[in-house]
């Protein structure tokens, strides 16, 4: 006689294995396919689990579309309300509709014979509530969107007392909360599922009501100061609700780019290297949705049209140059190294290459000088006059080593010319970025129509504000190099000159 399997136990290992195995169990059963696993959702569920974990409580989850968050999300509500029966939970969106559809599979999941089987009791009651905006502003917005004056709640409830309701960004949510008072384990939590809506995105005041509802409402509606709250978004600005929860609340932000610093894809089943290079037309939408890196539109004190595109670079240069911003580790929170081969056709800068990445020294050295290397047999009508190199950190060192191997290195160093006092002084990259804006704003630098570093350079400038930079400037500094060195390059020299015409 075959054993027959303890269907209950089975029901608590994988529970007890976590929410990564228990996912990947109840996908194939439920779903009847297997969930093929990217690096980026290995990250993401070890992610939710320290929520469940209580690791953390405050989280945004940032990551491109088509990353299956939703799926990730109903799977977690599941899983938290079969883990605690009791469990209180609020899921929210911008949407209505797709809160309609993620109350109707949650409740599907719950309802599932496989399910049933292994966690026992009477099945889950999914029912419709009819609600108020939560004031005149939103109750107006829903009339324009819908023709309606009410938002449609939707509950599930168990037999043991969890509760799951699902109530649109705008709603009134009174007489119930998220999590359970006094608990001592997890007993459930907050989502955001798209708080914000993208065809709105670009309204000051529809990102601030946004924020209202969350302060206002969400947030009051915590039955224990430690229920967690879990935004998942992918960026469409700044100032979206991810912005504001991390600026603000500091809440923790799990970033997830579709590429890495490689240039490799987080998802290739999803996306071919033709599908980005197609979406990476739009480096507006691109850096925000995709990347997680939102920048103001056009730029902040660098604007992206006063730099003019080409499609081929002059076949001779003036000077031909390569500058390098560099840092000494590949920690996390250390500055990316970064090259940039320049070239000047009269009074024109024009940028032909890039590199940015985060490297060992060892590294680091082996690179530039393959950049070195490629930037000769490139471009052999012009000799690469010199390897501009700051003198600070790493690159003490790098001078140094590349001196030894015959490469035409200079030390630069992070001055203004202070014309009242005559000389070069050491200063702010604010203040060395206003010496050279107006050749910027002029139009005299180029930078190619497509190039494997160009969105990172673009991204970088328009996010540069001149202060404390949230993220990587890396390329901004190779940038103001460049544009000071054209400069000094337009400068003549009269004693020069002379001396040509007296030997003529």
């Amino acid at each position: 006689m075959t054993a027959e399997i303890d269907k209950g136990y089975l029901g608590q290992v994988l529970l007890d294995r976590g929410f990564r195995d228990w996912f990947l169990y109840m996908f194939r059963v439920v779903e009847g396919t297997t969930f093929d696993l990217d690096p980026v959702h290995e990250q993401m569920l070890a992610e939710f689990q320290s929520l469940l974990d209580g690791k953390e409580t405050r989280a945004n989850s940032n990551c491109p579309p088509r990353t299956a968050k939703t799926t990730f999300a109903k799977y977690l509500v599941a899983y938290g309300i079969t883990w605690n029966p009791r469990a209180h939970f609020i899921y929210t969106s911008y949407s209505q509709d797709l809160l309609g559809q993620i109350a109707q599979e949650i409740a599907g999941i719950l309802q599932h014979p496989a399910y049933i089987a292994m966690y026992g009791g009477r099945q889950p009651q999914l029912s419709e509530t009819i609600c108020d905006p939560v004031d005149e502003f939103w109750k107006d917005y829903l009339f324009n969107q819908n023709k309606e004056s009410k938002y449609t709640s939707h509950k599930i409830t168990t037999a043991q007392g969890g509760v799951i309701l699902f109530a649109s960004i705008g709603s009134a949510i009174t007489g119930f909360g998220a999590g359970r008072r006094n608990a001592h384990e997890f007993g459930g939590m907050l989502i955001i599922d798209d708080g914000n809506k993208p065809a709105d995105i670009r309204s000051p005041n529809m990102r601030k009501k946004v924020h209202t509802y969350f302060v206002d409402t969400l947030l009051t509606r915590l039955n224990h100061s430690n229920t967690p709250i879990l935004n998942i978004q992918q960026r469409l600005h700044l100032e979206d609700l991810t912005g504001f929860l991390e600026t603000v609340y500091e809440f923790t932000t799990w970033r997830h780019p579709l590429l890495d610093a490689d240039n490799v894809c987080a998802l290739p089943r999803q996306y071919t290297d033709d599908r980005v290079k197609e979406l990476q037309k739009d480096t507006f939408t691109f850096a925000a949705q995709y990347q997680q890196m939102p920048v103001k539109e056009g730029g902040n004190l660098i604007q992206t049209a006063w730099m003019r595109r080409y499609s081929v670079a002059p076949h001779t240069f003036d000077q031909l140059f390569i500058l390098a911003d560099t840092a000494f580790t590949e920690k996390k929170s250390a500055d990316n190294s970064a090259f940039g081969l320049f070239g000047i056709c009269g009074k024109d800068l024009y940028m032909l290459d890039g590199y940015c990445k985060k490297v060992i020294f060892p590294d680091l050295c082996r690179d530039m000088v393959s950049f070195y290397e490629s930037a000769c047999a490139r471009y052999t009508t012009t000799p690469v006059s010199a390897v501009y190199i700051e003198n600070k950190g790493s690159g003490i060192s790098l001078i140094q080593q590349l001196r030894e191997r015959g490469m035409p290195v200079r030390e630069l160093m992070p001055t203004v010319h202070n014309a009242y006092l005559r000389k070069d002084q050491v200063t702010d990259k604010f203040t060395r970025f206003n010496e050279i804006a107006a050749d910027l704003e002029s139009g005299y630098f180029h930078i190619p129509e497509s190039a494997p570093w160009l969105l990172e350079f673009i991204s970088e400038c328009e996010a540069f504000t001149g202060g404390k930079q949230s993220a990587h400037d890396d390329f901004v500094d190779l940038l103001i190099y460049a544009l000071k060195i054209r400069r000094q390059n337009q400068i003549t020299d009269w004693a020069a000159l002379r001396t040509s015409f007296i030997r003529r």
